[in-house]
């Protein structure tokens, strides 16, 4: 990373399998991040199991407020490189990172989908700690969902809210 330095949240990509270690380096290095985990079911050959997956394996969402916190954050064992886009690190504006939090705190039935979505209806998030802020509603497989575009990863993360949190904006 080169040029002037701007404060934000960044995409950081691991070595396969790797992103809780990294996560807890981060941590021990009091460097924010979010490392976003969805529920999912595993068949172990005697029983079926729910564990928590990363939403996007091999990536973690780090804030970074100066170069000291980018290079620290290439130092943890299983780091790879920063995500970018030409030749500089590619930044997650601060509502994807919020409106990810919302529907992974309060979503059911989250996914993540390569699907390209249309334009979906504007909301307006009731109550709770994102009062105020803006989604996206869409119609899937018969369901309304909220969704949540990461355009760094081209994929879409669904997930149900329950109705009386959002209002049409």
């Amino acid at each position: 990373m080169h040029m002037k330095f701007m404060p934000a949240w960044y995409l950081l990509y691991t070595k396969p399998k790797h992103e809780r270690r990294v996560a807890e380096q981060l941590e021990k290095k009091n460097i924010p991040l979010y490392l976003p985990l969805m529920k999912v079911k595993r068949q172990w050959h005697d029983r079926m199991k729910v564990v928590n997956m990363p939403m996007f394996p091999s990536y973690i969402f780090v804030e970074l407020g100066n170069h000291g916190d980018y290079f620290e954050s290439l130092n943890c064992d299983g780091t790879v490189c920063f995500v970018s886009v030409g030749k500089e690190s590619a930044r997650v504006r601060q509502d994807v990172i919020n409106n990810l939090k919302l529907v992974v705190d309060n979503g059911s039935d989250v996914e993540v989908c390569p699907d390209n979505f249309n334009a979906g209806q504007r909301c307006v998030i009731n109550e709770g700690v994102f009062g105020g802020q803006e989604c996206e509603v869409v119609e899937y497989k018969n369901k309304q969902k909220v969704i949540v575009r990461i355009e760094l990863l081209q994929r879409t993360v669904l997930a149900t809210l329950p109705c009386l949190l959002l209002a049409q904006s």
